[in-house]
C-alpha cells in the first residue's frame, strides 16, 4: 500500500528563504465524520482553556486527496519558540496540565488516537501571505539521498528567490521542510504549496510547465524520490498570532 506522509507548516509566520529556527509536530488521525464535530468542540474548549496559553499554534486539517484509510485529518501545532515546543512534546509537562487532561480523556472518550507523530523544521521558504487565508496545502513527500541533499536545498532556494515575484501575484506559498524526528516510513523532506482553492493550484501547476526555473529546480533533484503527493484543506487554526 503506498504510504502517505503528511505535515504542515504555519501560513501565519513569515520566514525568509534561509534556514529557520522554527519547528512542527504532526499528528496523523482517523477522524469519522459523526465525531468531527466533538473533536473540534474539545480543542475550542482546550484553547479556551488557561492551560493552552503557553501552547504552540494548532492547525486541524482535513486530508482531501490522499489514503483515507490511513489518515482523514492532521493535528499540527507550530512555534519558533523552541522551549515552547519541547514542553509541548514533553508527557510529564504536558499531561500535567488539568486543561490537557481533560482534552485527552475527551479524545479518548472518542476512540482519536493519533496514528503516526512526527517534528519537522523549514529549511527554506517564501513570504507567507496571512492575509490570503490559503485554505488548499499541497505536500509532497521526498526521499533525498545524502549525497543531493546539499544540491537540492541550494536549487530551492535559488528557486524561491527567482519565483517570488510570482509568488506575491498569486499570493501562494511554498516550503522545503526536513525531518526531525518520528515517523517510520523514510521520507526526510517535504515540499508543501499553498493555495487559495483547488482551482489556484491546477492554474500555477499550468504555469509551471512551461517555466524554465521550474525546470531547473527538477535539475537539482538528482536521484531524489517523490513517494507520495496529498493534498489537504484547512479547516480550523487555534492561537494564530494574528488572533
Amino acid at each position: 500500500m503506498k504510504k502517505t506522509i503528511l505535515l504542515l507548516i504555519t501560513v501565519f509566520t513569515i520566514f525568509n528563504a534561509n534556514a529557520q529556527s522554527g519547528s512542527w509536530a504532526n499528528y496523523e488521525l482517523v477522524v469519522t465524520p459523526e465525531n468531527t464535530e466533538k473533536f473540534v468542540q474539545a480543542f475550542d474548549e482546550f484553547y479556551q482553556s488557561e492551560g493552552a496559553k503557553n501552547m504552540p499554534m494548532a492547525l486541524l486539517t482535513e486530508n482531501s486527496l490522499g489514503n483515507q484509510s490511513e489518515c482523514t485529518h492532521h493535528m499540527s501545532f507550530l512555534t519558533n519558540d523552541a522551549k515552547m515546543m519541547s514542553d509541548f512534546l514533553n508527557p510529564m509537562v504536558f499531561w500535567a496540565n488539568p486543561d490537557a487532561q481533560k482534552l485527552g480523556a475527551t479524545l479518548g472518550s472518542l476512540g482519536i488516537m493519533p496514528k503516526r507523530a512526527f517534528s519537522g523544521s523549514p529549511v527554506v521558504e517564501s513570504t507567507a501571505f496571512p492575509e490570503a487565508q490559503n485554505g488548499v496545502q499541497v505536500i509532497w513527500s521526498l526521499n533525498v539521498p545524502n549525497n543531493a541533499q546539499a544540491e537540492l536545498i541550494n536549487g530551492f532556494a535559488t528557486f524561491v528567490k527567482t519565483m517570488q515575484p510570482y509568488f506575491d501575484e498569486n499570493k501562494m506559498e511554498l516550503g522545503l521542510h526536513q525531518h526531525l524526528a518520528g515517523d517510520d516510513r523514510g521520507t526526510n523532506y517535504w515540499i508543501l504549496a499553498s493555495h487559495k482553492d483547488y482551482a489556484d493550484y491546477m492554474k500555477t501547476m499550468k504555469d509551471m510547465s512551461t517555466n524554465p526555473n521550474f525546470a531547473n529546480l527538477f535539475k537539482s533533484f538528482g536521484n531524489t524520490e517523490n513517494t507520495s503527493t496529498i493534498l489537504r484543506s484547512v479547516m480550523k487554526v487555534w492561537n494564530s498570532p494574528q488572533g
